[in-house]
């Protein structure tokens, strides 16, 4: 099973390191995930994976500690070391990939709510009409600013709108989902549907920034994961509509910055995670 698999990953990884005497794994799990490495569930591509401790069954098998924690928890803590060096004690992590994971720091250390279920930042509602969810609510966050759901917006805007330019008609033809990357080049070029695309997804992700603003007040809300790559085309757009909408007392304390270790956020992250425990 998968256990087995990542163990021996584990072992093999440890058996080529010079020094083996003082020794911690770390692991990010895509779900509910307490402080202990119990597992409460909630990840939707491992439905069966729920009411075991996934830190202690690793452990026995490699016979080194492991700690265990939600991957976007530990992502965030990864942007957070970071981003130490400027005295950042307080950081929110929002990291955009297939879904909308997202991580939360406060006073240098992670914040995982009641078992580990907080910081679901990717189900912020931030338009209560929007899209049915797979969490069974509309307007999430993720339904808007993820891989997925930007390929679900964009057929849903070229049924309203229909084949009116060359992303609407090239997306009719395709037998696959567009790739956000090939979405932003779209909307790079000029093609309105495109922009309009990109547009929602910006303002969506200013609306949960805003959010957590407000919530929160953490100095640094960083926004990370694979659709990131696409840089400032989305950061300008997203601190612009921020601006917009935070509240000015806040506005000059609370920075919008990209993740400084890019899609290595939650491995760096579960090494100084397990790196923690030894101190």
């Amino acid at each position: 099973g998968i256990i087995s698999v990542v163990s021996d990953m584990i072992e093999e990884r440890i058996s080529s390191l010079d020094d083996c005497s003082n020794i911690a794994v770390g692991i990010g799990f895509p779900g509910y995930c307490d402080d202990s490495g119990y597992i409460i569930g909630g990840a939707y591509n491992l439905p069966d994976w729920h009411d075991f401790n996934l830190a202690q069954e690793i452990s026995a098998k490699i016979a080194y500690p492991v700690y265990t924690n939600n991957d976007a928890s530990l992502a965030a803590f990864g942007e957070y070391a970071s981003y130490y060096a400027q005295s950042v004690q307080n950081l929110a992590y929002l990291g955009f990939g297939t879904g909308v994971g997202g991580g939360l720091v406060i006073r240098g250390k992670l914040y995982s709510g009641i078992h580990g279920l907080g910081t679901e930042f990717g189900h912020l509602v931030v338009d209560p009409s929007g899209p049915i969810c797979v969490c069974g609510r509309r307007g999430c966050l993720e339904t808007i600013a993820s891989r997925k759901g930007l390929a679900i917006q964009a057929r849903t805007l070229i049924e309203r709108h229909g084949f009116l330019t060359q992303f609407a008609r090239d997306v009719a033809v395709a037998s696959r989902d567009f790739e956000p990357e090939e979405i932003f080049r779209y909307a790079e070029s000029g093609d309105s549907l495109a922009i309009e695309l990109l547009d929602n997804m910006c303002d969506a992700i200013a609306r949960a920034c805003d959010t957590l603003a407000v919530l929160l007040a953490p100095e640094i809300i960083v926004l990370g994961g694979g659709i990131m790559n696409a840089g400032n085309l989305i950061l300008d757009n997203v601190r612009k509509r921020f601006e917009r909408y935070c509240m000015p007392d806040f506005l000059p304390h609370i920075r919008i910055e990209p993740a400084h270790c890019g899609e290595n956020s939650g491995i760096i992250g579960a090494g100084l995670y397990a790196l923690s425990h030894l101190a």
